[in-house]
């Protein structure tokens, strides 16, 4: 069991450590970048989250919301293993839809 705080914060250090390379291992390939590009994506990170709907509309905001806040962690995390990598994610992701959809058009 670990004790002290300092301990504590030792360990957590370690584990962000390791899964900052984990994620550095990943985006070393052309398809684990699309895969953190399309999760980001999918977590709405530069969309507006506000749903109007008078019924439900705090929850589906709330649920948006929660996405974004997801995607943005992970948006930071990349961001601390390269941030080139970033941007070479995005641009990856949309070359490889691109060649769907105009592989739909022939």
């Amino acid at each position: 069991m670990i004790g002290s705080f300092k301990e504590r914060e030792y360990v957590e250090k370690l584990r962000e450590r390791a899964i900052l390379k984990d994620l550095a291992f990943v985006l070393e390939s052309p398809e684990g970048r699309r895969v953190i590009a399309r999760l980001l994506k999918l977590g709405m990170r530069d969309e507006v989250t506000l749903n109007v709907d008078g019924v439900n509309g705090h929850i589906i905001t709330a649920f948006n919301e929660g996405k974004r806040a997801i995607a943005s962690m992970l948006t930071t995390s990349v961001k601390e293993v390269d941030p080139r990598k970033l941007m070479l994610c995005e641009i990856e992701l949309s070359e490889f839809e691109r060649g769907f959809s105009e592989e739909d058009e022939e």
